[in-house]
């Protein structure tokens, strides 16, 4: 399929983003290997987009450090619900052991016994 140069134009952007479907790209390749035109706007337009834009160095580093913070919140949380649960599980179910090495009973939290 051979395309105009005006609609090469119109697609360069994406392809030098490869933000253009797979189809596309080949439309755009073909083309460039027979238009030097359109492979000199395509090389002015990939010189004229920053690489990065400006002030992405700030927002990149708030991420990392949002990114630890929720790390550090989660690793908190189990390691407090770890602490409840074994606190309420040392705290409601103690046994007592006579003789030793063998259960003689275990007491829940009302002194009524489990086994």
């Amino acid at each position: 399929m051979n395309l105009s140069c005006d609609v090469i134009r119109d697609l360069l952007p994406l392809y030098a983003d490869r933000a253009a479907s797979a189809d596309t790209a080949a439309l755009v390749e073909e083309h460039l290997a027979s238009c030097p035109a359109c492979r000199e706007e395509l090389g002015r337009l990939g010189a004229a987009l920053p690489a990065e834009p400006e002030g992405a160095e700030p927002l990149r580093r708030f991420k990392r450090r949002w990114r630890r913070r929720q790390v550090l919140i989660a690793v908190t949380a189990v390691v407090a619900t770890a602490a409840v649960a074994a606190g309420i599980f040392l705290t409601c179910f103690r046994a007592a052991a006579w003789p030793p090495g063998r259960w003689r009973s275990l007491w829940n939290c009302s002194g009524q016994a489990l086994v």
